[in-house]
């Protein structure tokens, strides 16, 4: 698990044992409820600072590093899912993990 907080996105990344990955952002300029939270601070381009939300943007890539975040949101027409509740992050953690990908015969 990777933390990152460069100040305009507070983020965690996700690695599991099946090469998936999963990044949640928050905060100035996501799809989220704390979007507009520094978005004009130049001071929090200085000192990074955690924001609180209670949804995330987040991305699914697979062991290549490819976008499958329609994978576990069909019909989702973004490469991203946006103002995913946090309860909802926990689930989708736990399926990412879990998930074999179908062998092609």
């Amino acid at each position: 698990m990777s933390i990152i907080n460069n100040g305009r996105h507070n983020a965690v990344r996700f690695t599991f044992a099946n090469g998936y990955e999963v990044s949640a952002i928050w905060g100035s300029g996501s799809y989220s409820s704390s979007r507009d939270v520094g978005m004009f601070d130049v001071d929090s381009l200085i000192h990074p600072k955690f924001v609180p939300s209670e949804d995330v943007e987040i991305a699914v890539f697979d062991e290549a590093g490819n976008w499958a975040t329609e994978t576990f949101f069909p019909g989702n027409d973004d490469q991203v899912k946006g103002h995913l509740p946090v309860d909802e992050l926990v689930d989708l953690l736990v399926r990412v993990r879990d998930y074999k990908k179908e062998a092609i015969v």
